[in-house]
């Protein structure tokens, strides 16, 4: 009888995710099919599962006006906005009609 080594992981292979950052594409994408009028913040950090630190990172981008994304979405007519201050602030995404 011939007795063979089985290649057996019980937790099965090891899968790394890839890390991403902020989706940029996926961002501009999800503006342009979205209609005129606000998107808020806290929907988008739904949507694409951001944590804190990666929707300040956005926030910060969107707020650069000569940043890739930025100008992508100001092509589509979509510009980053916010009302008040501190913790109550609302930061928004508007589309133009």
């Amino acid at each position: 009888m011939l007795v063979q080594d089985w290649a057996f992981e019980p937790d099965g292979p090891k899968v790394r995710l890839k890390r991403s950052g902020i989706p940029h594409e996926r961002l501009v994408t999800f503006m342009a099919n979205r209609n005129p009028g606000r998107t808020y913040m806290n929907l988008i950090d739904r949507e694409f599962s951001l944590k804190p630190q990666q929707r300040k990172d956005l926030q910060k981008l969107l707020r650069d006006e000569n940043h890739g994304t930025t100008l992508a979405l100001r092509s589509i007519g979509v510009t980053y906005g916010s009302e008040g201050k501190g913790r109550g602030a609302k930061s928004f995404l508007v589309k133009a009609a």
